[in-house]
């Protein structure tokens, strides 16, 4: 009964991010923009042409065409910048397009059999039907992905704590606009892929078979594979890796190494097609994306960091600082459970220096964006802050309800007035502007009704 109820309402959850996501394609003419102006060319060149020669896919984009829509912020794309290989160059990984591929295989051969029925369909990829059932997947993944999220809150706390908490962070913070509105960037499937490394860790933290470091290695090349970043998430696993290692003799150690050699090998088997790809494009295996120039600034955190986490541009806790609460509960979640909360607190300060260290402050980004790959967690630690407040009493409990209630409004708020582009996406927006231009949503949405 319990998983028959829960499955309705993660049913509806996926419901409203695909009709959000129809929505927008309906009022802007396309599904592929942004992000995934890079990896779905890629899929659409690998399944049709046999090749990631993404110089012809990328002249077919929707978005690369003058839509002429007044939600339509950028009108036209700069032309992609070419390496000394005359390959298109590109900062983004292929794992997008694997995970699309099934769905979008499904979508074009139902396009190949319009077609032959004869009705007028697009045949290079990019037509209404490969889109639209490759986001279908896209955003089932994220689903997917936040019901991992709210089963492993569950494994610590109510369900209802659990369910709130999700709930909380999935409107309060960047998660709708990056499976709803924009599925074809990879925070969706981020979601999905670290949450599932995450849980198996935890289920499996202290086996150490070989069985679990083959498919913690499979799941860790996944995970990299979506965004080669996450591989930052391989903290956790050698948390536990040096605790076991210092504290066991010879033998242990000797068995230890022996599979954290393994566990890297498989990752390494795994992640080698994105080796492949980046010799393809870049003319070597290690030479890494972003054009392989000032990725990250590591060597000066005291101005990164508090620009991240406390700036009106892309930040974390002041543009959704329902993030605040979240850290907050870290601590009561680190009371619960010494050794794994002190995990994932250090493993959320190294991401947090980590994301900070990234150059550019996220371009057009709906909040910190960088951090969504964190949203089983910051679930978790919001989870054990409603369940201590709770445990104050009804009134606390309630009173943090209404707060958490006020923080989720005004990030929908936010949400629609960037997606409506009643705010400059781009440049720092204060609390004042956004709520200043409250009053024009209610106008901008009824020119689309």
């Amino acid at each position: 009964m319990k998983f028959k109820k829960e499955f309705w309402i993660f049913f509806a959850l996926f419901l409203l991010f695909f009709l959000g996501f129809l929505g927008r394609f309906y009022i802007v003419g396309y599904g592929i923009g942004a992000g995934g102006n890079s990896y779905y060319p890629q899929m659409v060149s690998l399944i049709l042409d046999g090749d990631v020669d993404t110089r012809d896919e990328f002249e077919d984009l929707p978005s690369y065409q003058d839509i002429g829509n007044p939600l339509h912020y950028n009108k036209r794309l700069h032309p992609p910048p070419y390496c000394p290989l005359n390959h298109q160059l590109t900062a983004y990984p292929i794992g997008p397009g694997l995970f699309w591929s099934p769905f979008f295989i499904v979508g074009h051969l139902l396009t190949l059999v319009l077609g032959v029925l004869g009705f007028s369909v697009v045949l290079n990829g990019f037509g209404n039907i490969d889109q639209i059932f490759s986001m279908f997947g896209s955003i089932l993944f994220g689903v997917v992905g936040l019901y991992l999220a709210y089963r492993f809150s569950n494994k610590f706390y109510s369900s209802s704590v659990s369910l709130i908490s999700l709930l909380a962070i999935v409107f309060g913070f960047s998660v709708v606009q990056y499976i709803s509105i924009e599925p074809s960037v990879a925070h969706a499937l981020t979601i999905f892929t670290v949450s599932l490394f995450l849980y198996y860790f935890y289920l499996t933290r202290e086996d150490n078979s070989f069985r679990k470091w083959i498919v913690l290695g499979v799941l860790g090349g996944l995970m990299m594979l979506t965004k080669w970043q996450e591989g930052f998430f391989f903290f956790l696993p050698l948390f536990y890796f040096c605790r076991d290692f210092f504290k066991g003799d010879v033998s242990v150690k000797k068995d230890l190494f022996l599979k954290g050699l393994l566990f890297l090998l498989v990752v390494f088997i795994v992640f080698f097609p994105q080796l492949m790809v980046w010799d393809f494009y870049h003319g070597g295996y290690f030479s890494f994306p972003e054009d392989g120039k000032n990725l990250f600034d590591f060597f000066d955190p005291l101005e990164n960091i508090p620009y991240f986490l406390f700036s009106f541009h892309h930040s974390l806790l002041v543009t959704t600082p329902i993030i605040l609460l979240s850290l907050i509960g870290g601590y009561f979640f680190y009371k619960k459970e010494k050794f794994f909360g002190l995990a994932l607190i250090l493993q959320t300060l190294l991401l947090i220096y980590v994301n900070s260290s990234l150059t550019g402050a996220g371009g057009t980004s709906f909040g910190a964006r960088r951090m969504i790959d964190f949203t089983l967690i910051f679930v978790l630690f919001l989870a054990a802050l409603l369940s201590w407040v709770k445990g104050l009493g009804s009134r606390w409990y309630y009173l943090l309800l209404i707060i958490i209630g006020l923080l989720v409004a005004f990030n929908l708020l936010y949400f629609l007035e960037y997606n409506l582009n009643l705010i400059d996406r781009v440049a720092p927006v204060s609390y004042g502007e956004i709520l200043s231009k409250a009053g024009g949503i209610f106008k901008s949405l009824m020119r689309y009704v």
